[in-house]
């Protein structure tokens, strides 16, 4: 579990879905966080995307549900957008693009944070 944990890169290691507070004020549904919690949405491969306003705990729920599935044996990733469009590019100038996407194929759960942040181009 630990080394699921270290190659996932998850920058709030601590946080886990047991201690979300204030879910109700936050909007979010306590019955949709169990059921993440189960990792049943990881082994059947389905998208989960997490959106809301400032504050609203979007940030903790994207570290805590790779935590979780760490915890029950998935490999998990964790990207910043703008880091995995850097590290994307790097492998493509240096000839690795080929197993970089096969460890992103490798992995059960993958987390894509800060979309909107950056700028796409074509590079």
């Amino acid at each position: 579990m630990r080394r699921r944990l270290r190659e996932a890169r998850l920058r709030i290691g601590q946080a886990c879905l047991e201690d979300l507070r204030g879910a109700d004020q936050r909007g979010l549904d306590r019955a949709l966080i169990r059921q993440f919690a189960t990792c049943q949405r990881v082994a059947a491969h389905k998208r989960v995307l997490i959106t809301g306003a400032t504050g609203k705990g979007k940030t903790y729920v994207a570290f805590a549900l790779p935590q979780q599935a760490c915890r029950k044996g998935h490999w998990t990733l964790y990207r910043r957008i703008p880091h995995l469009l850097d590290e994307l590019t790097l492998a493509r100038a240096d000839g690795t693009c080929a197993g970089l996407m096969n460890r992103f194929a490798q992995t059960d759960l993958m987390v894509l944070d800060d979309l909107g942040l950056v700028t796409l181009n074509d590079k």
